[in-house]
């Protein structure tokens, strides 16, 4: 009974809202960049949208990713900050490569729909 009230405390939902923006604005940075190097740029909303197509269905596996780093950040605290001269290059590098796992799958998927399409169309034609 005290377990059903706690996930329906309102904090939870709050934290649940919390971890949700700072996932999808952790990845507006890439998309940001990107936008302004391909030169399609549409402003902030622009970015924070695009931000939340391309996070959709992989915010779990984001959350995995940084959670993975909490004992080199506890470490990094306990060493006032030493470590983070090996930390913060390399969580930055396992954003980045997901960002560009993230994309390139992203940028596969309707690729595959398209080719799935003309595969029935194909085989419609054919019967």
């Amino acid at each position: 009974m005290q377990l059903l009230l706690v996930f329906r405390s309102p904090l939870l939902g709050y934290l649940s809202t919390c971890l949700n923006v700072m996932l999808i604005l952790k990845q507006s940075g890439y998309v940001l960049y990107d936008q302004i190097a391909e030169g399609r740029y549409a402003g902030p909303l622009g970015v924070i949208r695009e931000s939340k197509s391309l996070m959709k269905g992989y915010k779990w596996k984001r959350f995995k990713l940084d959670f993975s780093f909490i004992g080199w950040y506890i470490l990094t605290g306990l060493t006032l900050g030493l470590v983070g001269i090996y930390v913060i290059p390399y969580q930055t590098l396992a954003a980045t490569v997901f960002y560009e796992e993230l994309r390139s799958t992203k940028e596969m998927e309707p690729a595959l729909e398209s080719s799935n399409d003309h595969s029935t169309m194909d085989h419609a034609v054919v019967q």
